[in-house]
């Protein structure tokens, strides 16, 4: 008796996949010579990883459900087959009529009761299966080749994606500048408020975005999972000769922030580089989009030739109040002491009435521009400038209330001032007093550590957001007490590198506090703890809560090992169920249906019977009971339990009924 599944996700390799392809299959083409993958995800020391998933999720019996490390090892009929020593590797191909999916597992000894649920293609010391499983192997040898090659390449990873950029886009350029030139075609939803960009315009974007992306040879994504910290990977190669492999080298040069080290909620640092080339790279891709927007992305790129691109800073909150501090290296000391009153107020101000003009434009009122300049002073002996930054309330719409700024937002001021040629600037003449100091004594020193860095404490980071979007989070309950994430770039020879880290107590924290609003602070102890005043009535009924949660977490994970044919597996859950419910009539049904698959018919019927016994209008029971009489051989059984079945309303059996009349 064939079962569906239980469970509306897959196992978490696929819906990776799945999301994957979503993007790319549209643009799917034949491609000439021997095929290669144009993706390649890798999943290492997969029950490692698996264990280490459990524990972020807080896994345990008392959670009900199965979990997606639940779904992966039912789906591979357990992991202790697997050498963990290699990589289980997924190649996708996109071409017509679809992508081709192909996975590589490698096995320290053979597992038939995988091969035979998957269809897979035994090798030599590893497996071969098509995506969606059960499907009949494809693969030519450079494909193979390049899985293998794939598999055993050490990776420090848990799950690494790899995306052939270039060759992607290279492959599928006819059928992305047909999409592209459809994008004018496309028309205006009727009652859609307009838009200044027009279908032309997005065609437009789309093409300079996809000639950037075409830059990149490789893309990597990956995932290090380890039992202290999860970090998210990010490597880039640029392609030969292009603007971002200039972008992507880095130039040796001196520091002098070197020893300015802020501590706030938020910081940030970063040593010398090509800033204005990013902001140009910005406005080649997206430069037509901002300009119908009202923004001339070439103004803000000149202005940002000023910059060096060191800067360090950082960020707080106190209260409803923002605290801001930070130095900017200027790259022209002749400029710099005049920098902030002939060149940075003039710009704020005109982009000042920019955004107040879009903003018009879009809700046809009046709106206030968004920087004022406050009244000048003297600190240290430097010329000190202010500008008020006011969020705008915005108009009301269809007679609604106004939309006010978040508190968190008003009245935020910002003091700034030029030593030598280094821009300062902080939120009072008190703390700019203290920076100008510190700026006084910066010598200059050799460049080192990453291109940038910043570094995030989560819980005011959270709570911050909190105060600013009163409604940003489901729960009322206090955001935990979480450490800090940590994210660097940096770039070497045409490659970029970035690294995102966050501590796994953080994670349990935050999964906690996600699942048990309340609970976070507990994170890892005893959620429900026994009342010593609880009546021995309330102690019952909670026991049995528990035992219940218990059975139905072992029948959860028995369905969904039978749904993927492990029928030994399930038969196991499903008698922890009868233990901990002897009165669940569907742990006896699912168990028989299993001892069926396996052949065991003289253990199935018994267990069937039960179910029946204890659920005698379940038309489902009569009908598994008799296809298990069915491949059995005794067809006259099969037939009763099926008219029956049919009498009770099983559409199962109503289809068969009706299949074997057509037949005869």
């Amino acid at each position: 008796m064939k079962r569906k599944p239980v469970l509306s996700n897959y196992v978490a390799a696929v819906l990776v996949l799945a999301a994957v392809i979503a993007i790319f299959q549209s643009l799917s083409a034949n491609a000439a010579g021997v095929s290669t993958p144009d993706i390649i995800v890798k999943i290492s020391d997969l029950e490692k990883n698996l264990k280490i998933l459990d524990q972020i999720n807080g896994q345990d019996p008392d959670q009900a459900g199965a979990s997606l490390s639940d779904q992966m090892r039912a789906f591979l009929h357990s992991t202790d087959w697997i050498d963990p020593g290699r990589s289980a590797v997924i190649g996708i191909e996109l071409k017509e009529p679809q992508p081709s999916l192909v996975a590589l597992i490698p096995f320290r000894q053979p597992s038939e009761a995988f091969q035979n649920s998957t269809n897979a293609l035994p090798e030599k010391d590893f497996y071969l299966i098509s995506f969606p499983p059960g499907q009949q192997v494809a693969v030519d040898g450079s494909f193979k080749s390049a899985l293998n090659d794939a598999s055993r390449s050490k990776t420090g990873s848990f799950v690494s994606v790899e995306l052939a950029l270039k060759q992607m886009m290279d492959k599928n350029e006819p059928q992305i500048r047909q999409m592209l030139s459809q994008l004018e075609n496309l028309p205006q939803a009727e009652g859609a408020p307009p838009i200044p960009v027009s279908p032309q315009d997005i065609r437009e974007m789309m093409a300079s975005l996809m000639n950037t992306a075409a830059q990149l040879e490789t893309l990597m994504l990956s995932f290090d999972l380890s039992r202290e910290k999860l970090s998210l990977i990010m490597e880039g190669h640029a392609a030969a000769g292009s603007e971002l492999e200039r972008l992507f080298t880095a130039q040796p040069a001196s520091s002098l922030l070197g020893n300015y080290n802020p501590s706030h909620y938020i910081n940030y640092k970063s040593r010398s580089y090509d800033y204005s080339g990013i902001f140009r790279l910005m406005e080649d891709t997206f430069g037509v989009f901002y300009r119908k927007m009202g923004f001339d992305f070439g103004e803000i790129t000149a202005f940002m030739k000023h910059f060096s691109g060191e800067m360090a800073g950082g960020l707080s909150f106190k209260g409803n109040t923002i605290i801001l501090e930070g130095i900017d290296v200027l790259k022209d000391p002749k400029t710099a002491p005049d920098f902030v009153k002939t060149i940075y107020l003039p710009w704020m101000e005109k982009f000042s009435r920019t955004m107040a003009k879009n903003m018009e434009d879009l809700t046809g009122q009046k709106v206030e521009n968004m920087f004022i300049r406050t009244k000048p002073s003297t600190v240290a002996g430097h010329m000190v400038y202010g500008v008020k930054f006011k969020f705008p309330t915005l108009p009301a719409q269809d007679g609604g209330a106004e939309a006010a700024p978040p508190e968190i937002f008003n009245n935020f001021e910002v003091r700034m001032t030029t030593v030598g040629n280094l821009l300062v600037y902080a939120n009072d003449d008190k703390q700019l007093g203290r920076l100008i100091k510190i700026a006084d004594g910066l010598k200059p020193s050799l460049a080192a550590g990453p291109l940038i860095a910043m570094d995030f404490d989560l819980g005011s980071y959270f709570e911050a957001i909190q105060r600013a979007v009163p409604n940003a989070f489901d729960s009322g309950q206090p955001i935990p007490r979480l450490g800090r994430m940590y994210v660097t770039v940096d770039v070497k020879d045409g490659k970029v590198f970035s690294t995102s880290s966050i501590q796994m107590t953080d994670i349990k924290k935050m999964v906690a506090y996600k699942q048990q609003p309340g609970a976070a602070e507990d994170s890892g102890k005893e959620v429900d703890r026994e009342d010593e005043e609880q009546s021995e009535e309330e102690k019952a009924k909670k026991e049995a809560e528990i035992a219940q949660k218990k059975a139905d977490y072992w029948f959860n994970k028995g369905a969904l090992c039978a749904t993927y044919g492990n029928d030994k597996a399930a038969i196991r859950y499903f008698k922890k169920v009868v233990e901990l419910d002897p009165q669940r009539s569907g742990a006896y049904f699912e168990q028989g249906i299993s001892y069926g698959q396996l052949g065991r018919y003289d253990k199935a019927i018994p267990l069937i019977d039960k179910a029946i016994e204890m659920a005698p209008d379940n038309g489902l029971y009569y009908y598994g009971r008799g296809r298990v009489h069915l491949l059995a051989g005794e067809k006259e059984k099969a037939m009763q339990d099926f008219k029956r079945a049919a009498e009770l309303d099983s559409e199962d059996a109503l289809n068969y009924l009706n299949y074997v009349s057509q037949v005869i």
